[in-house]
């Protein structure tokens, strides 16, 4: 088991130019548990709140839970995929939005060696919003590599 937690306090310049006039501070953190049934394969299940900066507010308060596994295919690829969902809303503004989003994702990550992988990952975003025109389903592909140094 393993968490965070901490105070997020804000100083937004107050010239209304989104409408939004508040000035949000709130606990952040998270707190997830994980089981390794065998050496292979792990899950996590981790709860996360949290403040983030906004697009058409001053900022979001966001909830989150999300369920991840990873799973070990052989010495040199890695499989993990998991789920999100998520419900949040602005902290003000001409338009309050109020919405929630599951997030599924797939990535496949070949381990060139200590130092460096590759990747390839599927995302999905289903967002459902309070707002005409704000509710959208996404679709994305990456590729990439880590390098550590």
């Amino acid at each position: 088991m393993d968490g965070s937690i901490g105070y997020t306090w804000n100083d937004f310049q107050l010239n209304g130019s989104n409408g939004d006039f508040s000035n949000p501070s709130s606990i952040a953190g998270s707190i997830g548990i994980t089981h390794s049934p065998n050496r292979d394969t792990s899950y996590t299940l981790r709860f996360e709140k949290s403040f983030v900066p906004g697009y058409v507010s001053n900022g979001i308060l966001r909830d989150r839970i999300i369920f991840n596994g990873t799973w070990i295919l052989s010495d040199v690829y890695e499989l993990d995929g998991g789920i999100t969902y998520e419900w949040a809303e602005n902290t003000g503004g001409i338009s309050v939005e109020e919405f929630e989003r599951i997030i599924a994702q797939i990535r496949l990550k070949y381990i060139a060696n200590a130092r460096l992988d590759y990747f390839i990952e599927y995302v999905h975003v289903n967002k459902q919003s309070n707002l005409f025109g704000r509710t959208f389903d996404q679709n994305r592909i990456s590729a990439g590599l880590n390098y550590k140094f």
